[in-house]
């Protein structure tokens, strides 16, 4: 069907016992195999025992080391992990022990040694396996001493090496302090520098004030400028003169501006009483012209006095314009000074401060070469276990009831997968999307189908669904199918009709299975004529269909098996034997060849007025089912539903199976 509905297959737990119960010897035989199997392999294990010790390793900063990092610090404890499962540290512990050391042997305790940092912290944990306690313990406690042994071996080594090296770096350094404090001596004589800092400050000083001086008289020329272009203009109208402050200051400038004023007032009087030419006109006006020359001359004067002030101002502003360049040309120098004079005694500071931490090292170097203590020490020492690390009973125990409990449900699945076919009612449901008319439940071979109760039982459960079909439509012609053979097609045929007749109709059952039939044999009549004679001898049909042993039930045979059965069965006349037959009986059941092998049973379905499609349980493959359906549909036959046939047990309704077997046994 679709794949929803293999998904809803999936979470049924009622179907997954269904499963479980129909396979449980053998999956509960797989679960005992892998659980004992476990088990066994775990009990075969020799037991390994695990010792333990804690180290502390203090963090170390070699002697020569001027700047320390994180890297460092990792690579350092990353370097004493490896030394601890080095192969010189694990021939030292073998020498310990008082065993005989040789590649293969220090080789197998190194395998064995295991080292595990604790986080955080600057512990480590150190373990050994061995399948003998105490020995497990020993080698871990000689593996902590040879290990403590070999690093206070290594530190005075280096600490050696150190006082070497820092012997030979301390007399180059010795020499570079001497060096630069010379250099540093012979550049302040040649510069004569005494008090450099002091000089520096008077200079500043210095060309501040030079340049405060430079600024005022730069300001004042400018000014002076300024004035000396404005008196220029009015030179020429010293009545103009008021408008200069500078000029207009000047006591003589006011007496001639006054009486120059009063003359023109006068002037201005006489001009009303009497003509140009009159003598006080013109001798008023000679005295005006002379006041105005005389006021002329004086702005002159001041206009002189400006210009020479101009200059000198001009004069005074380049002389301190001169000493500004010159102090700022010394500052410069200075300056320069002050840098060479700075980097030669940072060169010989920086000389001296390496000398002196150098020197500090090298008697350091040389205490620690003459000490015992070491930056590794046990913390816990390692004890004899008591338990082996494995194998672990209850965690083995655990480990075989989950593989068994994951082997016995993989088996469910595995078997569920590889048998497509369908087994129950819930399949019919979930593949097909059909109906189930009912269940046949399995008989044993000997036990002939008119002759089972439990059977009967079956089809009689089929027969009232079918007659709740009929109390809504009319049908008479039933034909009965399969996708292959051996499916109970046939006997669903017999069981039919022995239940529809019991019932107290006249029943007609027509064996149109011209391959392989077998409605004969299974009602015991044993004769040669049949259907096939009716086609092929032109007989008539009341002529072919004999009695059988259960009343109102009637069996025309399929007689000789033809050449051409296909063409038979499509055929106008096979539908004229149906017509005429309808009117004689109440049903006709139809039993006619499976639907893979013949596909003209889909062409007689279409003329029935019902198809029942018998499915054996455990047998047909899903997808063989869902295909012939199909072909039954593309025909617009009308299906009624689905008989599952061969079921041990109905999925779901197990009371079923202790019905029948009840009623048989009786």
């Amino acid at each position: 069907m679709t794949e929803a509905v293999d998904s809803r297959e999936d979470i049924d737990l009622r179907r997954f016992w269904y499963i479980f119960k129909r396979r449980i010897w053998l999956i509960l035989s797989a679960f005992i195999l892998i659980f004992t199997l476990l088990m066994v392999h775990s009990y075969r294990i020799i037991p390994v025992f695990r010792a333990t010790a804690s180290l502390i390793i203090e963090q170390e900063i070699p002697v020569n080391s001027f700047e320390i990092g994180r890297g460092f610090l990792e690579n350092y404890y990353e370097t004493q992990h490896e030394i601890i499962r080095s192969y010189v540290v694990s021939e030292k512990t073998l020498e310990i022990l008082g065993q005989k050391s040789g590649k293969n042997k220090v080789n197998a305790l190194r395998g064995r040694i295991r080292v595990k940092p604790i986080r955080n912290s600057s512990l480590v944990s150190v373990s050994i396996d061995h399948h003998d306690p105490k020995a497990a313990c020993q080698e871990v406690t000689a593996l902590t001493r040879a290990f403590i042994i070999r690093n206070m071996e290594d530190r005075r080594s280096a600490s050696r090496d150190t006082f070497s090296w820092l012997s030979e770096q301390l007399a180059v350094l010795k020499a570079t302090v001497a060096r630069s404090e010379m250099e540093l001596l012979k550049f302040k004589e040649k510069e004569d520098i005494v008090s450099l800092e002091k000089r520096q400050i008077l200079l500043e000083e210095r060309l501040s004030l030079t340049h405060t001086h430079y600024t005022k008289n730069q300001a004042k020329t400018m000014e002076l400028k300024t004035l000396l272009q404005e008196i220029k203009k009015i030179v020429n109208q010293p009545e103009m003169a008021e408008s200069m402050p500078r000029i207009i200051e000047n006591a003589l400038i006011q007496t001639l501006k006054a009486e120059y004023s009063r003359l023109e007032g006068q002037l201005a009087l006489l001009h009303n009483k009497y003509k140009s030419k009159h003598p006080k006109i013109i001798s008023l006006t000679s005295q005006l012209k002379s006041t105005k020359k005389r006021l002329g001359a004086e702005v002159s004067k001041i206009a002189k006095s400006i210009e020479i002030e101009y200059k000198i101002s001009q004069t005074n502003e380049n002389s301190i314009k001169k000493s500004l360049d010159s102090i700022k040309r010394a500052s410069m120098s200075l300056a320069k000074q002050a840098v060479q004079y700075s980097v030669l005694k940072r060169e010989a500071e920086s000389n001296k401060q390496m000398y002196d931490v150098m020197l500090h090292r090298l008697r350091e170097a040389d205490i620690s070469g003459s000490i015992t203590a070491n930056n590794i020490r046990v913390v816990d020492h390692a004890k004899v276990p008591d338990f082996p690390i494995r194998p672990n009973r209850q965690k083995d125990l655990l480990v075989a009831l989950l593989v068994g409990i994951a082997g016995m449900v993989g088996l469910c699945v595995l078997f569920e997968y590889i048998d497509n076919t369908i087994k129950n009612e819930e399949d019919v449901h979930f593949y097909l999307s059909e109906d189930v008319l009912g269940v046949a439940l399995w008989v044993k071979k000997h036990k002939k189908a008119l002759e089972s109760e439990t059977l009967a039982h079956c089809y009689r459960d089929i027969k009232t669904v079918l007659n709740f079909y009929r109390n809504e439509h009319v049908f008479k012609i039933i034909v009965i199918t399969s996708a292959v053979r051996a499916e109970g097609k046939s006997t669903s045929t017999v069981m039919l009709g022995k239940v529809f007749a019991d019932a107290g109709l006249r029943v007609l059952l027509i064996d149109a299975d011209l391959y392989r039939p077998s409605l004969g044999k299974k009602l015991e009549i044993f004769v040669k004529e049949g259907l096939s004679d009716y086609f092929l001898q032109d007989k008539l049909a009341d002529d072919l269909i004999c009695k059988t042993v259960v009343s109102n039930l009637d069996l025309m045979p399929a007689g000789l098996i033809p050449r051409n059965p296909a063409e038979m069965i499509e055929s106008e006349k096979m539908g004229d034997l149906i017509k005429k037959q309808k009117d004689q009986y109440d049903l006709i059941i139809i039993d006619t060849p499976p639907l893979a092998a013949a596909f003209e049973v889909a062409t007689l379905a279409s003329q029935s007025d019902g198809v029942l499609f018998a499915v054996k349980a455990g047998s047909t493959p899903r997808n063989l089912v869902k295909n012939n359906l199909k072909r039954l549909k593309t025909m617009q036959t009308n299906l009624l539903g689905i008989i599952l046939t061969g079921a041990r047990e109905k999925y779901g309704e197990g009371y079923y199976k202790y019905k029948y077997d009840y009623q048989d046994s009786r």
